[in-house]
Formats: C-alpha cells, sequence, structure tokens
C-alpha cells in the first residue's frame, strides 16, 4: 500500500489554523499567569517558528493588555438623547 502524502505546507496551514483557534485561550491563560508553559508546549513552539502566528500572537497579546488598563465606569449606561423613541436596531 502507498503511504498517504501530505504536503508540508498543507501541515503548515493546518498547524497555523489550530493555532489561530486557541490564540485567545493562550493569551488568556498567559495573562491569568495560569500554568500554561506544558499544556500549550506546541503551541509555544510553533510560535517559535512561525513568523505569521508569532506576529498575531504579539498584536492578540498587545489589544488584549491595552483593553485591560482602560478606565472602567460604574455609571449606568444611558441612551443618547437622540435615539429615545426611535426604532433604531
Amino acid at each position: 500500500m502507498k503511504p498517504i502524502g501530505i504536503s508540508t505546507t498543507l501541515l503548515a496551514d493546518f498547524a497555523c489554523q489550530l493555532v489561530q483557534e486557541w490564540l485567545p485561550t493562550f493569551v488568556d491563560a498567559e495573562m491569568s499567569d495560569i500554568a500554561h508553559q506544558e499544556r500549550f508546549a506546541d503551541l509555544r513552539d510553533h510560535l517559535a517558528t512561525c513568523t505569521a502566528c508569532a506576529a498575531d500572537h504579539a498584536d492578540l497579546l498587545e489589544t488584549m493588555l491595552w483593553r485591560e488598563n482602560l478606565p472602567w465606569s460604574n455609571r449606568p449606561f444611558v441612551d443618547h438623547p437622540c435615539s429615545l423613541g426611535r426604532n433604531i436596531v
């Protein structure tokens, strides 16, 4: 029986797709100081070798850190007076 040939490019694309799906969870774990070293070892290895995924990781981490540092307001949300009485979707 002839082995199935899977191209290296196809495997790399699949790995990138998986990394993209797991990046938010990975960044949450990084930011929460959850022990993520073992859990995400394969993902970390991929980020070390794939510049595209590493850039996406850096962008997401920067965005999450920026969002975490936004000032928080305890004021309740109030509709803008211009939208009152209108059925705006």
